[in-house]
């Protein structure tokens, strides 16, 4: 027994020095450059979170940190050391999110990090979101090579702080290097808290004898530290005097024996403006990677674009978003990791791709588009837009274009796509919280689960629906159309692509932001069975024929099975509806994001495998070209009171057209409920208990469908629509019809298409 105890003792005490050591794996290995977006908190515990945070690495060796909260302006930590790369995003996991791994030197609670005065309060309604713009506002980051110097105003004048790590009598030590515009009023930054800081030298520093902390002022100057007495705790404040001048001060920050005394002699600061006009490439190699055409006999062929997924930086090449650079080969994609990569090469005869790191560090970055020869991103913090201030092919100004999307540390809340409408407005949409095993949600905050719209000008933002779930992509259509998929789970029984309107609910009812919990909700122009889509994608139009389809045609794309659809949408009595039908092709990865081109109007799709996908590859950038085969697809569709009504691309061999036997419908109907998913079940004869049941408790595998009998089928005038009349015909849910026919010519294809009816039209007199 004491030989198995002891045994019993070594294993866990094995598995958990396993579990304390940093894994080797590619989010350790990867070089995030040098400074790396997240939610961050302190410790294993995750103190003192910052939602969204900015860890920036200094000193020669990168040996010590600092988290920057953009949302309440304040330095939440500084420590020897780097972040544990947990998540999602990193490791896979769910619920959890980095954590500062190393010696504390300093940190601030969760509160406002600036103000007018010493009582700095978190005056936000929701605890989340940046704190008001007239107290203070992040407007970005500068780079100059692996310097970081931080932008952001106070009362609407501007500061810039950049963060070192410095030799001080043989002692490493964090400095922070200030300067600030001229200002009419005096200004407060909370600079550390502890038990019981002491001030003294004449308020240019500050030591806690329980911790061994201490903060110190470098240089001359007005500025002075000042210890403010809290409930639990002591805050060392940095005052900032009104000024006609702008003013410079520098901060240190040491831990230790012999902390203060090293602090004494702090030299003065360094200037941040010097850090302000770009600096030396990181990523100056470009990486030529071999690409392919495209072979086959269909309607369309997919060419492959190489990507580098060996490269010197160990970057995981998840692609996000794309776009095309206007009248250009040239492209810029982003990836879940924080990347954009420029791409050129992009010609009608690809023969290699040449890749170049342009910016790196940011916060899973799902979305992106070029304006105005800039390119913008959309993390899980902020829009973002690029600059490269000295034209050598880097970002070295990360500006904030809009941050006022709110957030909290749960691993789900991705911020997902980013669009462009005609009038300049871009469009976002953001998950709900979703908890870990994806039942049920975290706290829930004012932008979980909208549709969410920024001003040209990126000035202001307004929710265009709520009520979303997991909305991993949206489209802008032509004439102002806003769709969006979402994905199965609680309150979405299946996935489904929503049609929205202005104000409108899409059915989650713990993201409706509403005081009165809804009884309904718009109903989608579909719903999806999970073999056709079990994780949506974004939507896009067509711009012109070029394609193979008629000019602003819908097409919508699923992540989970690495598939583009043709939308046949219908409107009756003002109610959109309608389905898909799958356009024949084979991706390399999953179907997230596409744009066309304006050179030839082929498709360029991008997409990554995470999970819930069938994708083969890890990502994937291609081009589906049409060909000179000819169509054979449903083109359109009309639920009709006694019947549907189909269009075909191809003009019909009239035998198989008119024979009912060459068609098999099925209908369903789903449970709105507050389960994952929920039971496919009767139409025609609904099981109240069923339904009641699927209401309390998962039903995923009970299945009830119901066969529409098609009595009739006739090929109209336009040799290409056919009436097909069933002996019962009712709205559903969930429509399925599978079509055997033959073109004119005598050529066999099969046709299938998922829709859903909410409205019957009038029945056409043939």
């Amino acid at each position: 027994m004491p030989i198995l105890l002891s045994f019993a003792f070594l294993l866990c005490t094995t598995i958990a020095i396993a579990q304390d050591a940093p894994e080797r794996r590619w989010w350790n290995d990867m070089d995030y450059g040098p400074f790396l977006s997240s939610s961050v908190g302190l410790g294993k515990a995750r103190e003192h979170a910052a939602a969204k945070g900015i860890t920036i690495r200094l000193g020669a060796q990168r040996q010590m940190s600092v988290t920057f909260d953009t949302d309440l302006l304040r330095m939440a930590f500084g420590w020897e050391g780097f972040l544990r790369l947990n998540g999602v995003s990193y490791d896979g996991g769910h619920g959890s999110f980095p954590w500062a791994e190393g010696n504390e030197l300093f940190h601030t609670r969760a509160t406002a990090g600036v103000g007018p005065t010493p009582d700095l309060e978190d005056k936000r309604p929701s605890a989340a979101g940046p704190i008001p713009k007239d107290i203070g506002r992040y407007t970005g980051l500068y780079r100059n090579g692996s310097k970081v110097t931080l932008a952001y105003s106070i009362d609407g004048h501007g500061v810039l702080e950049q963060p070192d790590c410095i030799d001080l009598a043989g002692r490493a030590v964090l400095v922070r290097d200030f300067f600030f515009e001229p200002c009419a009023s005096n200004r407060v930054i909370l600079l550390a808290d502890a038990v019981g800081f002491v001030q003294d030298d004449g308020a240019r520093s500050a030591t806690d004898g329980a911790t061994q902390q201490c903060v110190a002022l470098g240089g001359e100057g007005t500025c002075k530290l000042q210890v403010h007495k809290q409930a639990d705790a002591t805050r060392v404040l940095l005052f900032v005097p009104a000024s006609r001048q702008p003013l410079r001060i520098r901060v240190g920050h040491a831990r230790g024996d012999g902390a203060a005394a090293a602090l004494r002699d702090l030299p003065g600061p360094a200037d941040p403006r010097d850090n302000t006009h770009g600096g030396p490439a990181l990523w100056a190699q470009e990486l030529v990677q071999p690409c392919e055409m495209g072979k086959g006999d269909g309607a369309w062929v997919v060419d492959t674009v190489g990507i580098p997924f060996e490269n010197p930086w160990h970057c995981e090449m998840r692609l996000g978003g794309f776009e095309l650079f206007p009248n250009s080969e040239r492209g810029a994609v982003c990836t879940w990791n924080g990347d954009v990569w420029l791409v050129s090469g992009l010609v009608p005869q690809l023969t290699e791709a040449r890749w170049k790191r342009f910016a790196a560090g940011m916060f899973e970055t799902l979305g992106l588009v070029i304006a105005d020869g800039k390119v913008l991103v959309s993390g899980r913090d902020q829009i973002t837009r690029l600059h490269d201030l000295n034209d050598d092919g880097e970002a070295d100004y990360y500006e904030n274009f809009n941050n006022d999307v709110q957030a909290t540390t749960n691993f789900h809340e991705f911020v997902f796509d980013l669009q462009r409408d005609s009038e300049g407005n871009f469009w976002m949409a953001k998950a709900a919280p979703v908890r870990p095993g994806g039942r049920g949600f975290d706290r829930i905050v004012p932008h979980h689960g909208t549709l969410m719209k920024v001003s040209p000008d990126g000035a202001q933002l307004t929710v265009h629906a709520t009520g979303l779930r997991a909305p991993n992509g949206i489209g802008v259509g032509p004439q102002g159309q806003i769709t969006t998929g979402d994905n199965q789970g609680t309150w979405v029984p299946r996935c489904k692509l929503n049609w929205t309107r202005p104000g409108s609910f899409q059915g989650v009812i713990d993201s409706a932001h509403s005081a009165i919990a809804p009884t309904d909700y718009e109903k989608p122009l579909c719903w999806f069975p999970m073999e056709v889509d079990n994780s949506s994608g974004a939507q896009v139009w067509t711009r012109d024929a070029r394609f193979g389809l008629p000019a602003e045609t819908l097409l919508h794309l699923s992540y989970g099975q690495s598939s583009v659809y043709r939308v046949l949408q219908e409107s009756v009595d003002g109610q959109v509806q309608g389905g898909v039908t799958r356009i024949p092709m084979r991706l390399d990865s999953s179907a997230m994001r596409a744009r066309f081109d304006p050179r030839d109007g082929q498709m360029w799709i991008t997409g990554l495998r995470g999970w819930q996908t069938n994708a083969a590859k890890l990502a994937g950038l291609q081009r589906v070209r049409r060909t000179q085969t000819p169509l054979r697809m449903a083109s359109g569709l009309r639920a009709l009171s006694d019947g549907m009504e189909l269009s075909f691309d191809c003009e019909l061999a009239p035998e198989l057209a008119n024979d009912p036997e060459s068609y098999s419908v099925e209908i369903w109907d789903y449970v709105w409920s507050p389960q994952y998913g929920g039971p496919e079940v009767s139409v025609f004869e609904p099981d109240d208990a069923i339904v009641q049941k699927a209401k309390r408790e998962d039903m995923h595998d009970f299945k009830a469908h119901d066969t529409l009998q098609v009595t009739a089928a006739k090929l109209q005038a336009d040799g290409r629509t056919v009436k097909l009349t069933f002996k019962r015909m009712v709205p559903a849910m969930q429509m399925h019809i599978t079509c055997d026919l033959a073109d004119k010519a005598g050529k066999d294809f099969k046709s299938e298409i998922w829709n859903t009816v909410h409205k019957l039209g009038s029945a056409k007199q043939q």
